[in-house]
């Protein structure tokens, strides 16, 4: 037995000795950068919304890109964020730190496996990748776009670049078009390409292993290429009237901003102010209302259900010719609502509104033309306050800037 295992052992050697004397492994590795992969931030905002812009399916094919190349392949994960060019440089550089640091958080939570190859870098705010999108823009006239570059090129400073920036004609396309897409996170995957080539006796035996291919993922070293298509930004402002009190003779007008992904502000007022002396005939009604709301996960925002808090009070003077009551109002409660779309900017806000209401008045009798005080009165309240049918007008941010140019404009 141990003469036949000598014997094996020495015919091993022998193939072993013959193959490495015809036969050798070449290892090629190349190394290469995959660009391209995005998620983008609201305007003045670090949060990471994943209903916003298509960042959920970014994050999904971030993984799904990493999972392809495989861990052991993969160098180090760049990630750019950036800021548009917007207010002060400092406050813009601040904001894309704290959206690199978002990111960063945001990688180590979902992978991570990731965390010692993670290179994230503030990086400012983002004329170059602004300049590529208005370099290769289709919609301008090239007279536009010459002018555009020539700013983004000159040898001047932000502030003096910004302003001449925001004179231009075409600032308000540029504006809804380009600025909320480079208010973002760039992914840059860097990895390396291996091929093994074995070669045997007259080259007859020749492998080569790559990784395992990314569809439809371009292959470069510049910067920026995108692949994802970004949505036109979200209407912060709405402008509404409620059509109930329309038809009961009380114009009013509802003003919501949006101040949070979830979050929004809003506030009506409304007054009848409607008389008729002869007959002592009084209508007159003057409240304001604050409301918060939040809005829960939608796939479109701006449209769902919500819930909220309001407060209000407000004056009022009812009088039907036989009996009047003159006095002020406080009230608090809940709401709850649905806004559902009509067209791309009009949409219905159905809600209602309950809590407690508190009012003090004055009854009086209208006598011969005087208006003889009877007695005051105190009255409480619990049930529903609010009835909401409110037709809607989003207010896109173009809209917004063109407005509050025109305001600067006038208070100089």
């Amino acid at each position: 037995m141990r003469r036949a295992i000598q014997i094996v052992a020495s015919l091993m050697i022998l193939i072993m000795g013959v193959t490495k004397s015809y036969a050798q492994i070449v290892l090629h590795s190349e190394a290469k950068s995959l660009v391209g992969i995005e998620v983008h931030f609201r305007f003045d905002d670090s949060q990471l919304d994943l209903d916003y812009m298509g960042n959920r399916n970014s994050l999904s094919r971030f993984t799904y890109v990493v999972d392809s190349i495989g861990l052991m392949k993969i160098d180090s994960i760049v990630v750019v964020s950036q800021s548009s060019p917007e207010g002060t440089y400092e406050h813009n550089m601040r904001l894309s730190q704290r959206r690199a640091a978002t990111m960063r958080r945001a990688i180590e939570r979902r992978h991570p496996e990731l965390k010692e190859l993670l290179r994230i870098y503030p990086d400012g705010e983002s004329w170059a990748q602004l300049r590529e999108y208005v370099k290769s823009d289709t919609t301008m006239q090239q007279s536009a776009i010459d002018e555009v570059l020539r700013i983004i090129d000159s040898d001047v400073n932000i502030a003096t670049k910004k302003r001449q920036m925001s004179q231009l004609p075409v600032y308000d396309y540029l504006h809804v078009n380009y600025y909320p897409r480079i208010r973002n996170s760039v992914f840059c995957i860097v990895y390396y390409d291996l091929h093994t080539t074995v070669e045997g006796i007259e080259g007859i035996i020749s492998k080569s292993i790559a990784p395992t291919p990314v569809p439809d993922t371009p292959i470069s070293s510049a910067y920026p290429i995108i692949l994802n298509a970004p949505t036109p930004s979200v209407p912060k402002l709405n402008i509404r009237t409620n059509l109930v009190n329309d038809l009961l003779f009380s114009p009013n007008i509802e003003l919501e901003y949006r101040i949070k992904p979830h979050w929004s502000v809003m506030a009506d007022y409304s007054i009848a102010w409607w008389s008729r002396k002869s007959v002592h005939w009084y209508y007159q009604l003057m409240q304001f209302n604050p409301e918060l709301r939040y809005w829960f996960r939608t796939d479109k925002p701006w449209h769902g259900h919500y819930v909220g808090a309001f407060v209000g009070g407000g004056y009022y003077d009812l009088e039907n010719g036989y009996r009047g009551y003159k006095g002020e109002h406080i009230l608090a409660g809940l709401c709850y609502g649905y806004m559902f779309p009509i067209s791309q900017q009009l949409s219905l806000d159905a809600g209602i509104g309950v809590g407690a209401m508190v009012t003090e008045y004055e009854e009086y009798l209208p006598i011969d033309g005087c208006y003889v005080y009877q007695q005051t009165s105190r009255t409480q309240y619990v049930g529903p306050l609010k009835l909401r049918l409110s037709l809607t007008w989003h207010i896109d941010d173009a809209k917004l800037h063109k407005a509050a140019q025109w305001l600067k404009g006038g208070a100089r």
